[in-house]
């Protein structure tokens, strides 16, 4: 059944007779506005649900009887039906609306603290300021007291070096311009044939051994003494002499960024 009125001149009221269970009721509304709205300037009461079609907004005004309003509206094209039930009591306190997979509301107390961990153990309980100042990061709670939790210091770490493919004779090879500060942090060198063969690095003219190194036909590490490398430096390799006929001579420098 479908009622419809049109701009009545004065207040009307129509009595629906009973038809038995399963009717459907059909407002076709013109209220002042012109746009079709069904406006209830009552306190109605539905015992059944209220469909809204076609992306129906359900409006609440404010409450001075203004222009504006609260609109409700579901999304567009969904997978599914579903309904979202609201506790049955009020809040309490600043609490915010929880709902899980069912659909069923709580109400859930927020707060304005965490908990500030270090190695899963709470350093600060009820953090209210967290402050990074670039190495570590300041912890105060609300009472003022105060906390330090330092960064694991990261290592960025490469290796560069050379090969002496015809290594007869001592001679010093240039192999690298480093772009940024770094730290040379390991010496290694290996030899292929030959009696004896020392070597060394250098950055720019200083030597990163504190003596040359000996090397034999397996990996042999130096003890780095000076590897300070500041942006600009030139790193060096040096095969300081040779006895016998070698046919190569790797080094490798560990570099610390």
């Amino acid at each position: 059944m479908t009622l419809a009125v049109a701009a009545p001149a004065a207040a009307r009221t129509y009595t629906i007779p009973d038809a038995g269970a399963n009717v459907e009721f059909t407002m076709l509304g013109n209220d002042t506005n012109g746009t079709g709205d069904i406006v209830l300037h009552t306190t109605p009461t539905f015992t059944g649900g209220i469909d809204l079609i076609d992306s129906g907004t359900l409006r609440l005004r404010e409450s001075s009887a203004g222009a504006n309003y609260v609109g409700l509206q579901s999304g567009g094209a969904m997978a599914a039906n579903y309904t979202i039930q609201f506790p049955v009591a009020a809040p309490t306190g600043d609490q915010y609306l929880r709902v899980n997979a069912s659909g069923v509301g709580s109400w859930v107390s927020g707060s304005s603290t965490i908990d500030v961990q270090e190695g899963d153990t709470s350093v600060v309980a009820a953090a209210d300021t967290i402050d990074f100042d670039g190495d570590d990061f300041d912890v105060t709670d609300t009472g003022g007291s105060e906390a330090n939790v330092g960064l694991a210091t990261i290592v960025k770490q490469f290796t560069v070096g050379g090969n002496f493919l015809d290594p007869t004779a001592a001679r010093t090879v240039q192999i690298w311009r480093a772009p940024f500060a770094c730290t040379i942090s390991g010496f290694h060198a290996i030899r292929s044939g030959g009696t004896t063969v020392t070597v060394n690095a250098q950055v720019n003219t200083t030597d990163v051994l504190a003596s040359n190194l000996t090397v034999g036909e397996t990996w042999t590490s130096g003890t780095v003494n000076s590897g300070s490398v500041s942006a600009g430096d030139t790193i060096k390799l040096e095969l300081a002499s040779v006895t016998g006929t070698p046919t190569e001579v790797a080094i490798t420098l560990t570099i610390d960024k």
